[in-house]
């Protein structure tokens, strides 16, 4: 029975991983759209900046959102090319 109920509940925790992982996905894609329709960005910038949110959502408290629409801001609003970006996004997130 307690192995049973032990593997049950490593089930649960495997499948709410994966689910968390397709949305999390999903929201990464969506976020991209949006960042390559705001700034104009080429397939090959929003493959950068795609990494650099993925490595950034890694390690920060950040959504995913917050991280691309900052990423966003930089381009548009400070006129930051993509390795700019790519070198002071971390500073400005700590910053705010």
């Amino acid at each position: 029975m307690r192995t049973t109920g032990r593997a049950v509940a490593a089930g649960v925790a495997v499948a709410a991983a994966i689910k968390s992982g397709i949305d999390s996905a999903a929201d990464l894609e969506e976020q991209m759209a949006k960042f390559q329709s705001s700034t104009g960005a080429t397939a090959e910038e929003v493959e950068k900046i795609n990494a650099l949110a993925k490595e950034l959502y890694a390690t920060n408290t950040d959504s995913m959102e917050d991280i691309v629409a900052t990423s966003s801001a930089m381009m548009t609003q400070m006129g930051a090319t993509v390795e700019q970006v790519e070198a002071l996004q971390q500073s400005i997130m700590d910053f705010a």
